[in-house]
């Protein structure tokens, strides 16, 4: 794998985007409850969240894993309030697929936001997310960035359906 530009970067950075959507890369940002067409393989909740000291965090959220006509895979994470986030970018890890996407939002630092799904939709997956990554490019143009003391992760609980409501705060 070749380092992106000429080193592997080591990102701090903070920053303003213009007013409206978050910028996303690896993926994107839709309305609220917005989501692609494809059919759902498996849902998620987020549980047992915890910041980067061990303590109790809140992210209430729902994970949906989609697979298009041309098969390939994208997760779209629904939170209240917020955009719906569809990532795209990822890779295998042994028996998982991780999913990664660097957002800007108007009122802070980019983050990397990576979701572990297992290969079996019933076994449990997790979300992570830093503001401190190594990044590498892939072959296949994707990336994949090595998260530097996360500052929230989460499990990804199963869901009993793939509607299930999102975990209130």
């Amino acid at each position: 794998m070749k380092a992106r530009g000429a080193a592997v970067l080591l990102l701090a950075l903070s920053g303003s985007a213009c007013a409206g959507a978050p910028e996303v890369r690896g993926g994107s940002a839709l309305g609220a409850g917005a989501a692609p067409e494809g059919r759902r393989s498996a849902s998620y909740t987020s549980a047992d969240c915890r910041d980067s000291r061990g303590g109790p965090a809140l992210r209430p959220s729902r994970v949906v894993v989609l697979e298009g006509s041309d098969g390939r895979r994208v997760v779209v994470e629904e939170r209240p309030g917020t955009e719906s986030l569809v990532v795209e970018n990822s890779f295998s890890e042994g028996p998982a697929t991780v999913f990664q996407a660097v957002i800007e939002a108007s009122h802070g630092p980019y983050r990397v936001h990576e979701f572990w799904v297992p290969a079996d939709p019933a076994a449990s997956g997790r979300v992570r997310t830093a503001s401190r990554w190594r990044e590498l490019e892939l072959p296949s143009g994707a990336f994949r960035a090595y998260l530097e003391r996360p500052e929230l992760s989460c499990t990804l609980a199963p869901a009993a359906t793939t509607d299930s409501p999102i975990p209130k705060p």
